[in-house]
């Protein structure tokens, strides 16, 4: 995926500005212009329909790997006096970055924060120095470089709550540690363990975002360890109760949806983004022993599902349709607003926009009479989209709204 990005326009002509910079000021001042540069050139390729919305966010996600990676790079190559180290251009070692969420699916949008785990190498800390302790500093310098106001543009928002314990836990885990997290035995697991043999502490919604674990930065071998781990603790522990998983996809919607006066939430309301993925997350973690199914990638885990007979060809459909049409919209409203808002409100001015822009036609006359509005076709599609989104889910999943 990111010779996508390479490949794509001025990607390449901004690599000199990385691998000049000797400071951190100019390294954050590169790293900001290539992502505005790159999104800009992104959006407006979305928008004239060069691109698709999946090739968009598969773009932005890889733009994101590429920040990450410049910035672990350059910070495994200072030592703790800050000076650079000799072997300096050699593959970064010690430390890594698993991308988790969206970034971790490879579908983040123009705004979306990146939902990141730092792992650390013990044993590759620098002699005289505590192994957690100087990784942690080294993982706050690189969320320093990366989301830092600079006057050459915004840089990402770093999200580390996903890691074990969530904000009560040091901000960077080693392989161990984690998989004594999880419960986890690699030493004592046999290539296809028994399903008594992982017994997972995590809460369900722990086990579903280490379904979205990819490598995406630093020491690649690393990387590797935890996302063995990752891999046991997600996929062959059995489904969790899917009592608990529909509880919290509720708890979600009433707690976090902003459907206040007519609006609709596209990520956590009713039939929105989250329905498709619980379902499909629920599925993957059911019959997880295929490795088939082993996929961050919704719309990849979707087809898998449908292949291996877990999923009928009618909801496979369904379902990708609707993710497709609801992350079609959420990127045309992020390109409008310039935010991560993942809201459509009925009121607002720019609901016409956004209907021309999903190509809906504005009024006018047809074969059977007066057309609506495009913003009043927009809005039914929405409705048609959610319900049977919802009933899918509910189907899915065995359960009752």
């Amino acid at each position: 995926v990111r010779a996508e990005v390479a490949e794509f326009e001025h990607w390449q002509d901004l690599q000199a500005d990385f691998d000049a910079a000797d400071s951190r000021e100019e390294l954050v001042g590169a790293l900001r212009r290539a992502r505005s540069r790159v999104m800009v050139r992104v959006a407006v390729a979305d928008l004239a329909g060069e691109i698709g919305t999946r090739q968009a966010t598969r773009l932005l996600s890889a733009l994101a790997d590429e920040v990450l990676q410049h910035a672990v790079r350059f910070e495994l190559s200072l030592s703790a006096g800050g000076a650079r180290l000799e072997q300096a251009d050699q593959p970064p070692r010690g430390l890594a970055v698993i991308a988790l969420g969206k970034l971790g699916g490879r579908d983040i949008g123009y705004g979306s924060d990146l939902d990141v785990l730092f792992v650390y190498d013990p044993e590759a800390v620098p002699d005289g120095h505590d192994a957690a302790h100087f990784y942690s500093r080294t993982a706050q310098r690189v969320i320093r470089l990366i989301s830092a106001p600079h006057a050459s543009g915004p840089g990402y928002e770093l999200d580390t709550r996903l890691r074990p314990s969530g904000s009560q836990g040091l901000l960077v885990t080693n392989v161990a540690a984690f998989a004594r997290y999880h419960r986890v035995n690699l030493e004592e697991r046999p290539d296809e363990p028994p399903r008594s043999s992982v017994v997972t502490s995590g809460a369900a919604w722990e086990r579903q975002a280490l379904l979205r674990a990819r490598f995406c930065a630093g020491d690649v071998e690393l990387g590797k360890r935890l996302l063995e781990v990752a891999e046991v603790a997600a996929y062959e522990a059995g489904p969790p109760e899917v009592s608990e998983l529909h509880r919290l996809r509720m708890r979600m919607q009433n707690e976090l949806a902003d459907e206040r006066g007519g609006r609709r939430d596209l990520k956590m309301g009713r039939g929105g983004l989250l329905d498709v993925e619980f379902a499909v997350q629920w599925l993957q973690m059911k019959y997880g022993r295929d490795r088939s199914l082993r996929t961050p990638d919704t719309l990849l885990a979707l087809s898998a599902l449908e292949r291996g007979g877990y999923l009928s060809r009618e909801a496979f459909k369904l379902l990708k349709e609707a993710y497709r049409f609801l992350r079609r919209l959420e990127q045309r409203i992020h390109v409008r607003r310039g935010t991560s808002s993942t809201t459509l409100d009925p009121s607002t001015a720019e609901i016409e926009q956004l209907a021309r822009r999903m190509g809906f036609r504005s009024a006018g006359s047809s074969a059977s009479g007066v057309r609506p509005q495009a913003s009043e076709q927009l809005l039914a599609e929405y409705e048609r989209v959610t319900e049977q989104v919802r009933r899918t889910y509910l189907s899915v999943l065995g359960v009752e709204e």
